[in-house]
């Protein structure tokens, strides 16, 4: 385990000064700790209204008006190539009419790329509640994603070269001079951009208990559809070359050459798709007390489904960025025994079911202005399968298989500087299946470990 970047970040709520307005401003700026990079940073401002409420004979509908605007810069160093060369050799040099040069060859070559990831979103949406437990949502939003890319190229030379005994070093042209030069790919180039619109309903039944912040109870049902208006960069393409005469030819024709009028012009420029997606969205979420003292068992069904075939680069189908539009299994939250991003598709079921039980109900003790309260530990059971197709029939979902793993999670509930609820996890996954479907390897057992407040 090491560290790559380290964020630190504040939130301020303003709510009972504004009467029926409420604001959240929050943000974070982050250090990558291995490699030379600007800082990342994140910002989100959240708007909510409370509405007139709608009084019936049962109780009072309290509709709730949000909005929101948030941007993330990430920024990322990807080292390509670090090499060096130490060779000896003998060649001829025509420019300076010498043979049989002996070539002491001492070179370095790194070739390095920077990329810079902007992501923006906005939303405007509305809250109605139906009734007890019961809800809608009507939203609309609109997602914006850039990315930069630059790649650094250095090669140093430290050659000697030998004729007849003599250093010649000094007379090579070039020797021992550096190449260095940066080569620009794009440029804030927008490849993804969606107007959404959607409308969900949920249905939420909470039961109250003492160990609800490690343990919690209750139901919980969404159905969502959403329709989006996506513009995708499918591929990307080369600059166009321009010609322009430069002379005369003795035939009486124009001599052409390549004209660049931007020589500073990014190297590539993407070429866009618009698609018209469908989305359907099912949770079910049921964690149920048990006759035993305090366990719970604990079951998760998703699924997820956009009406479009996502091509495959491991078909030599190509890709483009279309990484927006897939679903993915794999890592800390969603078939944790296999490596993030491990599968996707534009159709995926996932499922989880665990047994959480107390291992220290009551803890009591205090370090150092930090509570413990609780002990749990949970064994737990994921399955999960993504699917690829335009059109749902038999035979389709039958393609591929389900990925399975197995694992084990203690949870400790503290209580941060005597009144911010605090919960400590450590996980231990062992996947079931192998990796078939997709382009990664995996590990035995996988560890993850993380703090929530």
């Amino acid at each position: 385990f090491w560290l790559n970047v380290v964020d630190l970040g504040a939130q301020i709520y303003i709510s009972d000064l504004l009467g029926y307005d409420s604001f959240i401003f929050s943000g974070s700026l982050g250090k990558n700790l291995k490699e030379d990079v600007e800082l990342n940073n994140y910002f989100k401002v959240y708007y909510e209204r409370a509405m007139v409420p709608i009084t019936s004979s049962k109780y009072n509908h309290s509709p709730r008006l949000f909005a929101s605007a948030s941007r993330i810069v990430i920024n990322n160093h990807i080292q390509r190539l670090s090499a060096s060369v130490d060779s000896v050799f003998y060649n001829d040099m025509p420019d300076l009419e010498l043979t049989n040069v002996l070539n002491d060859m001492h070179a370095t070559i790194d070739v390095s790329d920077k990329y810079r990831d902007e992501f923006r979103r906005y939303q405007l949406g509305i809250f109605v509640p139906l009734a007890s437990r019961h809800s809608l949502t009507f939203e609309a939003g609109f997602r914006q994603y850039y990315e930069s890319m630059s790649r650094h190229f250095d090669f140093g030379s430290y050659s000697n070269y030998f004729h007849n005994g003599e250093d010649i070093t000094k007379d090579v042209p070039g020797a021992r001079s550096p190449i260095i030069y940066d080569t620009r790919f794009f440029t804030d180039m927008n490849y993804f951009q969606s107007r959404e619109f959607g409308l969900s309903y949920v249905y939420s039944r909470r039961v109250p208990s003492t160990d609800e912040a490690i343990a919690p109870k209750g139901t919980s049902v969404l159905l969502q559809f959403k329709h989006l208006y996506s513009t995708v960069a499918d591929s990307l393409l080369d600059q166009p070359t321009f010609f322009a005469p430069l002379g005369l030819n003795i035939d009486g024709s124009f001599f052409l050459g390549e004209y660049n009028p931007d020589p500073m012009l990014d190297e590539l420029r993407p070429f866009n798709k618009n698609i018209d997606i469908n989305e359907f969205t099912v949770l079910l979420l049921d964690n149920r007390k048990l006759p035993f003292w305090r366990h719970t068992f604990e079951s998760l069904l998703f699924t997820a489904y956009k009406d479009i075939y996502i091509r495959d680069y491991r078909k030599d189908e190509g890709s483009g960025y279309n990484w927006p539009l897939k679903y993915y299994l794999g890592g800390g939250n969603i078939l944790s025994g296999y490596p993030y991003f491990a599968f996707w598709g534009s159709k995926i079921f996932y499922s989880r079911f665990g047994y959480s039980f107390p291992i220290k109900y009551n803890i009591a003790k205090n370090i150092m202005g930090v509570n413990l309260q609780r002990l749990y530990g949970n064994v737990f059971f994921e399955a999960g399968r993504a699917w690829n197709f335009r059109r749902m029939s038999m035979d389709k979902l039958k393609e591929g298989s389900f990925k399975r793993d197995i694992g084990f999670e203690l949870k400790l509930n503290m209580i941060s500087f005597y009144r911010l609820s605090t919960l400590f996890y450590a996980r231990v996954v062992w996947p079931l299946d192998d990796m078939s479907g997709s382009s990664y390897n995996n590990d035995a057992r996988r560890y993850y470990f993380g703090l929530r407040m």
